[in-house]
């Protein structure tokens, strides 16, 4: 049976399921990510498919196969949108929600890593 994300959505328990998250903030997320999931290739995935591939990837610790076999795509399809898709979102969402180190934060870094011994 093939799956795609539409065919999911219409169903927000299996969709919960396979993502980890609600149709609305899968949509969010999309909006967010679509400019640098979107391919120029004929044929290309759409950036809703690569998107819904890597969350299932994340969320269920599924084998690269069975999504690969789910989608009705190449494995090799699968490993190249998983890391695109991986690196997109943290390009885009890290900036608002992973705060570098500060002094302070590396000084109890330090501090917890010599009191350890």
């Amino acid at each position: 049976m093939v799956e795609s994300s539409m065919e999911l959505k219409s169903d927000p328990q299996m969709f919960f399921r396979h993502t980890r998250m609600t149709v609305p903030i899968f949509n969010q997320l999309l909006e967010m990510m679509r400019p640098s999931l979107s391919k120029k290739n004929h044929g290309a995935l759409v950036p809703e498919e690569r998107l819904a591939i890597t969350l299932r990837y994340l969320a269920t610790g599924d084998q690269v196969l069975s999504i690969a076999m789910a989608y009705r795509v190449g494995q090799s399809t699968v490993y190249n949108i998983i890391k695109e898709t991986c690196n997109a979102i943290f390009d885009i969402l890290a900036p608002d929600f992973l705060r570098p180190p500060e002094r302070e934060d590396w000084i109890n870094i330090c501090h917890g890593f010599w009191t350890s011994f």
